[in-house]
């Protein structure tokens, strides 16, 4: 049950993978969980802003649980940095449930599914480490001129950007409003993160 070196070191990887095999469930069922439980109810939009409410709540609660980690990793002393990963995961778990919301029932089931999974694998994983007094490494190497807090809201850049998706499609329940705000948000992460990433990896 415990990580791999691979699922360690490339977590934002296996999250990605993880989403994009929820998405292609579109494929097989147009339909998303939310749809398929307001329809036909006396009030449709009602109940369909109250759940997808709910979602952006465990989305926005996520995001802050995790950038919160993020940061407080990159300014406490190491051991406390690793107990701050159990937030970490906890908040990606969180996401991965309120981005459930917008998927068909067999997507909600591989989030959920494949999210629990990953959380107790990398759990696991950073316990066998402390136990055999491991060096505790970063998956993810800081530039060294960055702050905490600004490198934390630069890796969670992608949450932070769909719950505000989510706010707005609650509101106003437009599909390609929420595609174009959802796709802009992965877009802004991608400019923010691959290329610290690559400059890191190059020292």
């Amino acid at each position: 049950m415990k990580a791999t070196n691979f699922e360690y070191r490339h977590q934002t990887l296996v999250h990605l993978l993880i989403v994009s095999v929820a998405f292609c469930t579109y494929l097989v069922d147009r339909d998303d969980i939310v749809w398929v439980l307001v329809r036909g109810q006396p009030h449709p939009q009602i109940l369909e802003r109250f759940l997808f409410a709910i979602a952006t709540l465990l989305m926005g609660a996520a995001a802050v649980i995790c950038t919160r980690a993020r940061a407080y990793s990159e300014t406490s002393n190491p051991g406390h940095a690793w107990s701050l990963h159990h937030p970490q995961q906890l908040g990606n778990f969180l996401f991965f449930i309120g981005l459930g919301f917008l998927m068909p029932l067999p997507g909600f089931i591989v989030l959920v599914l494949g999210g629990a999974i990953v959380f107790l694998r990398l759990i696991l994983r950073r316990r066998e480490l402390l136990d055999t007094n491991q060096p505790l490494a970063s998956p993810e190497p800081s530039s060294g001129r960055e702050s905490g807090w600004g490198k934390a809201f630069r890796q969670e850049s992608a949450k932070w950007g769909l719950f505000l998706t989510m706010i707005v499609f609650t509101v106003l329940l437009i599909d390609r409003v929420a595609e174009v705000l959802a796709v802009t948000s992965v877009v802004v992460w991608v400019l923010l993160n691959v290329g610290p990433a690559r400059a890191s990896a190059s020292r």
